[in-house]
């Protein structure tokens, strides 16, 4: 059975255990995407590019809008109503330019990091973040994923600076998107990465024309999403999603510490419920036209289902449609603790960000609930500890194994201050 074959079962069969994070078959279909990517590369390297339309990168390669946000308040969702605009190059969720592609850029040798971007986003291309595998550019073909590396290539061996480097992605995937060939124009282009406020001032240092939406959504629907989250994708520690208190409560606070002209915070239930007004919004604020796209979410061009952290297979008729569902739903999925715990540690921002407090639980009075902050602070501190001492013994099992040069103890501490600070 040749390659693509192999792909393609193996596909199938994360289908059907999606979305479950480790099954049976992930590090096979890890490998042969591995090798997919390898033989990609490989092919691409005899591909001709368009010379005479590189020009048309210029017109939005230093514009880049940057979505911001905590995990499942909605920054998918926004990614995936922009995506088929004529006017904006919109990469995969999770191509974290601001961090991981930046410290890349940082550390590797040129051909070093063309390499790494190379092999990840072909790898994502086919299988995405927070999706069923899509195969978005038709790997029995190949001729588009060899054309974007090539395309990738080119804008990454010609860059001068950061600036270039770090916008060759959306340069490439113009060429191969669709985009180019149905002679749309664009002015900007989007990227969306969980906590993309904790980097805003390292991009305005490398793209002063940034722009950043925030997107805030009401903790308690915020936390009732992550929990189910949790629970759909197979994690058996429930009890810690109160790591994420202290880590939206950060969230919202570099969002505050960060306005500007060049910022806008929105709400998740304001762009479900009000659509077509909120995104005429933010097409105002992006300077580009609003158009009839933006009320559907696709990923690429591919009707999409993003805004909902049930990920069961009996949903996917939602594909292309925004849900309205998980709007002031969060008392099916939070115990009446957790609903107390919420209101005890988000009470300020809760009431500035124009949401109402549970009244189930803001009767309590300030001596009740005292022990009970105390409580949660505590816990949330000793899950800290506890990340520490993993990410210490991780970096320490790697030098004795591997040896120090081949560690990416780099790579370890960009996971840990994403998800554990």
């Amino acid at each position: 059975m040749d390659l693509f074959n192999q792909l393609h079962n193996l596909a199938e069969e994360r289908a059907n255990q999606y979305p479950l994070k480790d099954y049976p078959g992930k590090q096979k279909f890890k490998k042969k995407l591995s090798e997919f990517a390898d033989l990609i590369i490989k092919q691409s390297e005899n591909v001709q590019i368009n010379e005479q339309a590189l020009s048309l990168c210029e017109k939005f390669r230093n514009n880049p809008v940057f979505i911001c946000g905590y995990y499942k308040t909605g920054t998918s969702l926004l990614n995936s109503l922009l995506d088929f605009h004529p006017q904006a190059v919109v990469l995969l969720p999770g191509s974290k330019i601001l961090f991981g592609v930046n410290h890349k850029a940082e550390k590797l040798s040129q051909d070093e990091f063309f390499n790494y971007l190379a092999r990840e986003y072909i790898q994502s291309l086919y299988n995405p973040t927070g999706h069923l595998p899509i195969d978005l550019l038709d790997s029995m073909r190949t001729k588009k994923y060899t054309e974007f590396v090539a395309y990738l290539r080119y804008f990454i061996k010609n860059a001068n600076n950061k600036k270039e480097l770090l916008s060759a992605l959306p340069c490439a995937l113009f060429f191969v998107n669709g985009q180019f060939e149905r002679g749309d124009i664009p002015a900007i282009w989007v990227e969306k990465s969980v906590t993309n406020e904790r980097h805003i001032k390292t991009a305005k240092q490398i793209f002063p024309n940034a722009k950043f939406i925030y997107i805030a959504r009401n903790p308690y629907d915020n936390l009732a999403s992550i929990k189910r989250w949790y629970i759909n994708s197979g994690r058996k520690n429930v009890s810690s999603i109160y790591m994420y208190f202290t880590g939206l409560k950060k969230s919202l606070q570099n969002a505050e510490e960060n306005q500007s002209n060049n910022f806008i915070s929105v709400k998740y239930e304001d762009i479900v419920q009000n659509t077509e007004n909120e995104i005429k919004k933010i097409a105002n604020f992006l300077n580009i036209n609003h158009t009839d796209s933006m009320q559907s979410p696709t990923i690429i061009g591919i009707p999409d289902r993003p805004n909902t952290s049930d990920t069961k297979e009996k949903n996917r008729e939602a594909s292309g449609v925004v849900l309205t569902s998980r709007v002031s739903k969060y008392k099916q999925t939070l115990t009446q603790r957790e609903i107390k715990n919420i209101t005890i540690i988000f009470s300020e921002l809760i009431k500035k960000l124009g949401y109402q407090l549970d009244a189930t639980s803001s009767k309590y009075k300030f001596l009740i609930l005292l022990p009970l902050k105390l409580k949660v602070e505590f816990s949330t501190l000793l899950l800290r500890i506890r990340n520490r001492i993993w990410f210490l013994s991780r970096v320490l099992y790697a030098l004795e194994k591997f040896g120090i040069e081949n560690t990416n103890s780099e790579e370890t501490k960009d996971h840990y201050n994403r998800y554990y600070r």
